[in-house]
């Protein structure tokens, strides 16, 4: 933006601009000063506790895994378009995108939300997955890296699994493509028992047979409750 010769006048100006209005405002967004305060708490808890084990058992967490609808949606988008850590397919989608998927029979589009002693850590984590092929294929998956490390992809893959299983699918299918900021994620399917299928420059497919048959992923005692909606 053009400003003005005198410093003195750069707010009123930026003002003016309008260009950090807010397009949508989410539950979480009104949360945020108390979302940070819980996260400092955590991170002193974790700083006293003698190892992550001992810290996880501790955090007394509570997950909620949901379907994406209207009540969710606004920030479902909103994770999957500034996710850029914890990002698979760096593939971002618009609310309508989102709740196209969520009306279609063909697809799973799922919220999950986390709290726990310190407080709700609110929807962190978001999957939108596509049935074809007699397999589950995850075509995004973002989470908040203000919930790493705590078990919820275990968690999560748990939940897939399932819903595999209730289809009568026979494999859950994920596809890794990096990007500038998510080699955090680079063999996210690996940790989570997937076997590589082929490797390119742009994206790393990676599979998973006998959905019916996975046993649990996350260890007893990190997450204390599990709901379903979906």
């Amino acid at each position: 933006p053009e400003m003005p010769t005198d410093p003195s006048e750069y707010v009123h100006a930026i003002d003016r601009q309008r260009s950090f209005q807010a397009v949508a405002l989410s539950a979480e967004d009104l949360e945020r000063t108390n979302l940070y305060r819980a996260n400092a708490e955590r991170q002193r808890s974790i700083e006293a506790a003698g190892d992550l084990e001992e810290f996880l058992a501790g955090l007394e967490m509570q997950a909620r895994i949901e379907p994406i609808g209207h009540e969710n949606a606004e920030r479902s988008a909103q994770l999957l378009g500034r996710t850029n850590q914890f990002n698979l397919t760096l593939r971002r989608h618009t609310v309508g995108e989102v709740l196209s998927m969520a009306a279609s029979p063909d697809w799973i589009a799922l919220a999950v939300r986390l709290a726990d002693r310190f407080g709700d850590s609110g929807l962190i984590s978001v999957v939108l997955a596509r049935v074809a092929e007699r397999a589950l294929k995850i075509e995004a998956w973002v989470m908040s890296c203000r919930v790493l490390r705590r078990g919820v992809e275990q968690f999560v893959m748990n939940h897939l699994h399932e819903l595999a299983r209730r289809r009568g699918l026979s494999a859950i299918r994920g596809t890794y493509v990096p990007g500038p900021k998510n080699a955090l994620v680079e063999w996210h399917y690996a940790a989570l028992g997937f076997t590589q299928v082929e490797r390119s420059a742009g994206r790393t497919p990676w599979e998973v047979f006998g959905s019916a048959e996975r046993g649990s992923l996350v260890p007893p005692g990190q997450i204390l409750r599990y709901d379903s909606d979906g």
